[in-house]
């Protein structure tokens, strides 16, 4: 509670909102300015079937309204609850979601003779929750049946639920993750936020959606379709877990994989879905539909969120993709400061919005569109994919037709598709499906229904499960189709226990030697599984892919200026951006308690120390220092004394050129489209960038740079731009005999790779880091088991990943230049 109390305090004294833009031919009003020592600050507002417009006071009383063209008139208190966060007319009710303490929850008021007064106000759904985690909004279902409501992560689920999604929430993780250093969500599990159908009267209560962080509104589109803004944790900034402020399409069954602190659940995981609009840093407060606007045709079909932080509300175009969407963010009003709160569509048309929230100075502003263009709405139903979705979601309950309806699309490239059939096999008895699992011989099919057999199966099924995934052939798979087969191992090992000695050898042989692969994301879950499995490989590996990994100089589309340290940590981490990949790997080392040399922990303790200084959100410097805790608690006392004096190496990078970015995990395909057109690239520009992304650590250049690795200078009378992208992220592929590295497996199982500098006196003398030939080993040769070449390149992937694509246009420019 003192937590929560800190973060509620933490606000702007503003006394004016001003600078207020939007898109030409709309022009925005203030039209009543709250006063805050009588009527509060309003956070939700609504209007009745009368037109007359509701707003509440976070922290206080309920008021009504008339809006009068460009004001407001007879503005009165109405006995209520109070403090609503959510407001809502339908069923002949006005709906309050409250925030009170042991009473907080769902109310139904009822005016019953038509006298303005709500003589009737039931309970009708307690909640346990509060604050701006809690209890949120509430719209009326496609089917103007029933109420839909949602609820931020703080908020336990009400009693009497069914859930469509199966009540078998877990936090399914492979490995040991930490909470937030300071504490925020450390005893929040899962299923985190949620969404529910529930009865006009509170009954009938149905999970739709779970694993949201803290989605404070949502709303329906003319097809019925949910969308919801949703928060991500803004203090874990700078790290791999975070994930920015996203749009997401609320679909029967859904799970987002919200889980606390390091414990989030990337949105690739098979079991999870992901965003369909990753809108960036902010704080998510009211959204609505353009529908019923008299506005122009885009904007009517546009979707409004509201950040409260950085003062915008975007209008999100949203276009179908398969059987979800995607879409585009544009911003519609901006102010400075104007922490936007909630927007309805009023009954003549225009947009009306608040600004409030957290004892601010609050105002009401009306959005009138005064353009020309046309305002008509044309109908656009669903595609044909979107139809199979609902019908598969129609199976999200008992039903013996289920499982022959819904398993032909486990094999299907959709990933919601797949997605709503699982949901609706799982909704069904285990016997009825289990067989068809052993049965199926299509890769996909297997890997998504083994997420089912993984949460449904006795611990007796687990052999039965992995020699059923150890039968596909891993290298045939495509690269989604990789990340959810190792998330499938995962998820398998996590529900029904470790492998046998078998198993484990065979997931071994098959997954050690690829890693590292070009992948990025690929090399985050071969490390994850890898050191779940105890692989004698992986330590000094993911070493090397942490001390490889590139800071991604993000620029973030916000006003860093205002006055939140939200923004501040935007502002330095613009400035010394963290290397987030790396802090993966360190992440997953956590875990891995054998196999450890001194050389092993130096590398590391010296790029966690260095990782310290970097920048990120508020909690990244103390969630750095407590991984680093955790690997020394198993250390040797020598390490520990080391440790003690250890202080992070000179940046020799400190002084090279800088990538402007934002940068991206690259995939071939989208390099080669991007650099087929050099006519706008700078070769000087080219020759920075060759050194920002490390290239001249390894690689002379007309005489410039180090003699690790081939020399370039020739390099486009052997290769088009084409070749040098793929040598550059599949660097694995093809690597010539001379630049092999070696893995020395040692007597004791242990494994290291690198490049035999020496063999002198039965002592091999290996170098282990890429980029610094002089950083080496000793083995004595008796320990050696055997040597063989290695099949993965020294060069690590990704390292151009903090380049932009005029930046990757320069630099190809420059390695083909005459």
């Amino acid at each position: 509670m003192k937590l929560m109390c800190v973060i509620l305090c933490v606000c702007l004294q503003v006394v004016a909102f001003s600078n207020v833009k939007t898109l030409p031919g709309f022009e925005v009003k203030k039209i009543h300015t709250v006063n805050k020592k009588s009527n509060g600050s309003w956070v939700s507002i609504a209007f009745d079937p009368k037109g007359r417009l509701y707003a509440c006071d976070q922290g206080g009383a309920l008021y009504r309204m008339t809006v009068d063209g460009d004001s407001i008139k007879n503005l009165e208190k109405v006995d209520s609850p109070g403090r609503a966060q959510g407001l809502h007319f339908a069923f002949n009710s006005l709906y309050m979601m409250c925030h009170l303490g042991g009473k907080s929850g769902l109310y139904r008021l009822q005016d019953l003779d038509g006298d303005d007064k709500f003589e009737k106000v039931d309970y009708i759904m307690p909640l346990k929750g509060q604050g701006e985690h809690g209890p949120h909004s509430i719209i009326t279902s496609h089917d103007g049946k029933s109420l839909i409501v949602v609820a931020g992560n703080f908020t336990e689920l009400p009693e009497n639920c069914v859930a469509r999604g199966k009540k078998n929430w877990k936090e399914d993780l492979l490995l040991k993750h930490l909470p937030d250093p300071s504490g925020f969500s450390a005893d929040k599990m899962a299923p985190g936020g949620w969404v529910l159908k529930l009865n006009p009267d509170g009954s009938g209560r149905e999970v739709i959606a779970t694993g949201l962080r803290n989605t404070y509104d949502i709303a329906m589109d003319p097809n019925g379709q949910i969308f919801g803004y949703d928060a991500d944790m803004e203090w874990d900034g700078g790290t791999p877990w975070y994930r920015p402020t996203r749009v997401n399409h609320i679909v029967s069954g859904a799970e987002f994989g919200w889980r606390r602190g390091t414990s989030k659940w990337p949105e690739y995981y098979a079991d999870s879905l992901g965003a369909a609009v990753n809108i960036g840093p902010g704080c998510p407060t009211g959204v609505v539909f353009g529908t019923k606007a008299k506005f122009p045709t885009k904007y009517r079909k546009a979707l409004y969120i509201l950040d409260w932080t950085f003062g915008r509300i975007y209008a999100v175009h949203l276009k179908p993709e398969g059987s979800t969407y995607t879409g585009e963010k544009e911003v519609f009003i901006q102010g400075k400061p104007f922490p936007v709160t909630d927007a309805q569509i009023g009954p003549d048309g225009n947009m009306y919005f608040t600004v409030g929230g957290r004892g601010l100075d609050s105002a009401l502003y009306k959005v009138t569109y005064k353009g020309s263009e046309s305002t008509d709405l044309p109908s656009e139903p669903l595609n044909d994919l979107a139809k199979q979705r609902l019908m598969l979601e129609e199976y999200h309950k008992k039903d013996s037709d289920a499982v022959a309806k819904a398993w032909p699309y486990l094999r299907h490239s959709d990933r919601n598709l797949r997605f709503a059939a699982r949901i609706a096999i799982e909704n069904q008895p285990y016997d009825e499906w289990k067989n068809h699992f052993y049965s199926e011989s299509n890769p996909q099919a297997v890997i998504t229904s083994s997420l089912s057999m993984s949460r449904y199966s006795a611990r007796t099924e687990q052999k039965k499960i992995l020699t059923k995934l150890l039968r596909l052939d891993f290298n045939t798979l495509k690269s989604d189709e990789k990340l959810e087969y190792l998330r499938a191992l995962g998820l398998l090992f996590s529900r029904l226990g470790a492998p046998s000695d078998e198993g484990r050898n065979a997931v071994l042989s098959k997954l050690e030697a690829i890693f590292p692969s070009g992948d990025d994301l690929l090399n985050r879950e071969l490390s994850r599984v890898l050191v779940y499995l105890k692989s004698p490989q992986v330590i000094n590996k993911s070493i090397i892919l942490m001390k490889s990994s590139r800071a991604l100089a993000e620029k973030f589309d916000v006003d860093t200026t205002v006055q939140y340290k939200f923004a501040k940590d935007l502002e330095g981490m613009m400035k010394n951006p963290p290397a987030t990949q790396g802090l993966h790997f360190a992440l997953m080392l956590m875990s891995a308690e054998q196999g450890w040399t001194k050389q092993n922990y130096v590398d590391y303790l010296t790029w966690t120390a260095k990782a310290q200084s970097k920048n990120g959100g508020n909690s990244y410097k103390s969630f750095v220092a407590n991984i680093r805790k955790e690997v020394l608690k198993n250390s040797p006392a020598e390490i520990q004394e080391i440790a003690k004096k250890l202080k992070p190496a000179e940046d020799e990078d400190k002084n090279l050129p800088k990538a402007k970015g934002p940068g991206r995990f690259w995939k071939l395909a989208d390099a080669v489209a991007e650099t087929k057109d050099l006519t706008t690239a700078s070769v000087e520009n080219g020759a920075k960038m060759y050194k920002a992304v490390l290239c001249a650590k390894c690689h002379a250049f007309k005489g410039v740079g180090g003699r690790i690795g081939p020399d370039l200078t020739n390099l486009k009378t052997r290769f088009g731009a084409k070749g040098i992208l793929e040598a550059i992220i599949e660097p694995s592929a093809i690597v010539s005999e001379q630049y092999h590295n070696i893995e020395i497996t040692l007597q004791d199982g242990s494994l290291q790779v690198g490049r035999i500098m020496s063999d002198e006196g039965g002592i091999l003398k290996v170098s282990i880091n890429p980029f610094d030939i002089t950083q080496t080993v000793e083995i004595k040769k008796a320990d050696v088991k055997k040597m063989e070449p290695s099949k993965v390149s020294p060069m690590p992937p990704g390292l151009i990943s903090p380049l932009n694509p005029q930046e990757l246009r320069d630099l190809i420019l420059f390695l083909t230049a005459d």
